[in-house]
């Protein structure tokens, strides 16, 4: 598969990549990562909500530069796959990245409870790795969508 075979089978649309979105996208997946931080001590479920919304902010910012948005349903799910095709990331950190999105969406839409302090801690260090990868990727593979300041 690549992002241009889910694009025919409907499940990303084409955009043309914009550096205002990205920029903007950035600054709100650093804040959920800073928010994340804050409650750590906290409220474990939290802690990986904001860690998961993070990487969800990545991925998408990921997605947009190549040229992409996710369409239909499975949006979160997508975006976290299409991490393979955007930025290398490799297939297992992506299926593990997997699990924490179907135990955010528990704890999210229903039980609290489910997510552990190491759940916690995955999802915040994992994030601050993929925070930093997409920023990588985006000064080496495309400066120009990198908002000057």
């Amino acid at each position: 598969m690549s992002l241009e075979n889910w694009c025919k089978a409907g499940w990303l649309h084409e955009l043309e990549p914009d550096p205002a979105y990205i920029a903007s996208m950035m600054k709100k997946a650093w804040r959920d990562l800073k928010l994340c931080q804050c409650v750590e001590d906290e409220d474990d479920g939290w802690c990986h909500s904001m860690a998961y919304a993070a990487i969800l902010k990545a991925a998408t910012v990921a997605l947009a530069a190549k040229g992409y948005r996710t369409a239909g349903n499975s949006h979160h799910y997508r975006a976290l796959k299409s991490l393979v095709f955007t930025i290398g990331i490799d297939q297992e950190t992506v299926d593990k990245l997997d699990k924490h999105r179907k135990k955010r969406h528990i704890t999210f839409y229903g039980t609290d409870g489910v997510v552990t302090k190491n759940d916690a801690n995955y999802a915040r260090i994992a994030a601050t790795d993929i925070l930093e990868k997409v920023h990588q990727w985006l000064l080496r593979e495309h400066p120009e969508l990198i908002a000057k300041t």
